[in-house]
């Protein structure tokens, strides 16, 4: 699919040609009141795996923007993969301040659900981590060989999977999906590449899925039959020899057999290609051809990841009932109110996602980042407030810091005029959208553009600011 240009506004427009997108749909007993989700990404804001303020902020914004359902970034099931910048639910102690997060969310209109993970052989970069898996291959020659887990361990896991979902239950979490993608420990037991077992574990399709079919099961056991259990599983493993879109459809109808409420459906794993997040060389809706092989082998509602934010993309593939829900999560990171304005008509103000990867690229250790939204993470931090009193403010540069600080001054009710000596706005960044596959990188320049004029900003082009 690619993405498509053309501009409609007006809420009756929206509503007409829109309406797949805001349609209510269940999953399971739970209702939500549109088809947009937020599925997991990490955003690296918790401490010691803690619930923080900003997690909460972070996520509450998202939740007044509109979106029907939050999955939270991956919750950690075992303490040997713990780490301080990733939510903890492997004690009962991460109860509270996770229930303080799902009543932010809930009062901010929002469902929410928090996916449940292990890290399996993908683990590097945890400080004492020793990664673990189906069988001892690694997912690239130069990393740690995995140590293949006993059929114990394996019991032993699917306990703390469903106490994770007890948990989360407990925590008020309407949902939790099963992180059975990307490579990840659930990933590598689904995988014909690497699950080589000959016990119960592995062989076939059926065989490599047993693990994943118990925790659903033991998920109901323990949180109950009507807490709704999703899986997010790939459609293939865009690896040789891994799994292929019949398997997944395969494990997607033994999946829902065994209590799954959802599947969805995304791609990749490390090492991959197209890789597990696809940026901008990808085209719109990488992934749904995937998903609607999935769609036709089971009868749960079925969600579909990969570069879904144009909603005009996104109503196409509802519309073509290739799915049933959109997954959206770095469209919801550069612009946390994209559902809210698409339902209102008000295109032109959506923060567009360049899908750069910034967000997923930088520092690990550090707090989310956006290259189109520097409030993202720092909500709190960054509230643009009205000033005392305004001013008249002179910016200096039409580039994207000039243009940046003169949307907020106007924003906080200051009279802005901007100088730049080119003939027009964006400076070296539309050098840097010149290249192959970058022209989506004036989407930026675009939302600023409009921005500005909307906020009365003067400019003057062509002209150097002096002292005079």
């Amino acid at each position: 699919m690619t993405g498509r240009a053309e501009s409609k506004t007006g809420s009756q427009a929206v509503d007409r040609v829109l309406r797949h997108l805001f349609t209510p749909i269940k999953i399971g007993e739970l209702e939500l009141k549109n088809r947009i989700i937020m599925p997991p990404m990490i955003e690296r804001l918790a401490v010691d795996g803690m619930v923080t303020q900003a997690v909460k902020d972070f996520y509450g914004a998202r939740a007044r923007g509109g979106v029907g359902l939050i999955v939270l970034t991956p919750g950690i099931i075992d303490e040997s993969m713990a780490s301080s910048i990733q939510l903890g639910i492997y004690e009962d102690r991460f109860v509270p301040k996770l229930k303080e997060l799902t009543d932010v969310v809930h009062e901010c209109g929002a469902a929410i659900g928090i996916e449940l993970m292990h890290l399996g052989r993908q683990g590097e970069g945890i400080e004492g981590y020793k990664p673990v898996a189906a069988s001892p291959i690694p997912w690239a020659p130069h990393e740690q060989v995995p140590r293949e887990l006993t059929t114990a361990e394996i019991e032993d896991l699917v306990e703390k999977f469903a106490d994770g979902a007890r948990r989360a239950r407990d925590a008020g979490f309407d949902l939790v999906e099963l992180h059975a993608c990307h490579g990840y420990l659930l990933s590598g037991f689904l995988s014909p590449h690497t699950n080589l077992r000959t016990d119960r574990y592995g062989g076939d399709v059926a065989g490599r899925a047993r693990f994943v079919v118990e925790i659903v099961q033991r998920i109901k056991a323990k949180a109950g039959s009507d807490f709704p259990v999703s899986c997010r599983i790939n459609g293939t493993d865009h690896i040789p020899g891994g799994v292929t879109p019949e398997m997944a459809c395969e494990t997607a109808r033994i999946l829902e057999e065994a209590g799954a409420d959802l599947v969805g459906v995304s791609s990749g794993a490390y090492g991959s290609y197209p890789v597990i997040v696809p940026p901008y060389d990808q085209p719109y809706g990488c992934n749904v051809e995937l998903a609607h092989a999935v769609k036709r082998a089971v009868n749960v509602p079925v969600a579909v990841a990969g570069r879904l934010d144009d909603p005009w993309v996104a109503e196409e593939v509802l519309a073509s009932g290739k799915a049933d829900l959109i997954a959206i999560a770095r469209g919801l990171v550069a612009d946390p109110d994209l559902p809210d304005k698409v339902q209102k008509g008000r295109f032109q103000e959506i923060r567009k996602c360049i899908a750069c990867n910034v967000c997923i690229d930088y520092n690990a250790t550090e707090p989310i980042q956006c290259t189109v939204n520097p409030e993202a993470g720092r909500e709190r931090e960054m509230e643009i407030v009205p000033a005392q009193s305004g001013r008249k403010v002179l910016v200096i540069g039409g580039g994207l810091a000039g243009l940046e600080a003169a949307r907020v001054a106007a924003l906080r009710g200051h009279r802005v005029v901007l100088y730049e000596e080119d003939d027009q706005i964006g400076g070296q960044w539309r050098l840097a959208a010149a290249p192959p596959h970058k022209q989506g990188h004036l989407a930026l320049l675009e939302y600023l553009a409009g921005q500005l004029e909307k906020l009365g900003v003067e400019q003057r082009l062509g002209r150097q600011a002096d002292a005079a």
